[in-house]
């Protein structure tokens, strides 16, 4: 139940105790990792790649291993198509990951997602380390992990769980990336990972890294629109006031806050 950002040996070091810690959530006892094949479609992977592209470096331009951006960039990028699409392939993994962990759907809210691109022979030091993602941040409850791409074993790229047996032994458990498969897992101490580098050869890995909360809204980004006067009023209905407040907030926000507020409360507007 240790809370302290951890890597590596002082990860596997920790003396761990039964339960989740899930901080300031509601988490389910349901621990997992969880494979979920052809998810998403060729066609969308060709789209989030082809459309996320434009805001990527060039590859002929860019030495660094990874090059990511957050949900919220596309948008500000003007992108409707790939922001729509995006929201769409998100929803659809918070519904599943609703029902597998055995979680109220209306409690699972987005914490983060971003486009991954990771060259082959470059170190991609963020993610090499062994780590746990309730251990680096303490709100990702459930992580998710979309692939866009393909990668055989040989190429690197592969998610790998480390896991402790009898005797105290490290098992590494290899789960090599595959176009529009799902990698679903709860986020705490029985999860964790690290991600192969990619052989000098091998073919750019694009993957959705998606992290999911079950911690309340915070209060300070304000209530609902749907709440506001004209609700309470009548003059509008409810649903209609629901609808222009989904958006304002998600399909056109005006700022980056204006889509966290959304994030914090997705739960809230497609609870069933």
């Amino acid at each position: 139940k240790e809370r302290t950002a951890r890597l590596d040996g002082a990860l596997t070091a920790l003396v761990l105790e039964h339960g989740r810690v899930c901080a300031g959530g509601s988490c389910s006892n349901c621990c997992s990792r969880v494979l979920l094949p052809h998810l998403v479609t060729g066609f969308e992977c060709d789209e989030m790649i082809r459309r996320a592209n434009f805001f990527l470096p060039l590859l002929s331009e860019s030495d660094v291993a990874v090059a990511a951006r957050q949900d919220t960039y596309y948008n500000a990028g003007g992108d409707m198509r790939l922001h729509l699409l995006y929201m769409r392939l998100v929803e659809r993994q918070r519904r599943l990951l609703a029902r597998q962990y055995d979680l109220p759907l209306h409690t699972v809210s987005l914490r983060s997602s971003f486009v991954s691109r990771i060259q082959g022979g470059k170190n991609p030091v963020p993610y090499s380390h062994l780590h746990v993602d309730e251990c680096s941040t303490a709100s990702f409850h459930y992580s998710s992990i979309l692939y866009l791409t393909d990668s055989k074993m040989s190429d690197g790229g592969s998610l790998v769980f480390s896991d402790t047996c009898i005797g105290g032994e490290r098992v590494l458990t290899r789960f090599p990336p595959k176009r529009g498969q799902v990698l679903m897992l709860s986020s705490g101490w029985e999860n964790a990972h690290f991600v192969e580098p990619l052989s000098q050869d091998a073919p750019v890995r694009y993957a959705v890294p998606s992290f999911f909360s079950t911690v309340p809204p915070i209060e300070e980004y304000g209530s609902l629109a749907y709440k506001q006067s004209e609700a309470d009023k009548g003059v509008i209905s409810e649903m209609a006031a629901k609808a222009h407040a989904f958006y304002e907030l998600a399909v056109a926000p005006k700022s980056v806050d204006d889509f966290f507020n959304y994030k914090q409360r997705w739960g809230q507007f497609f609870p069933f």
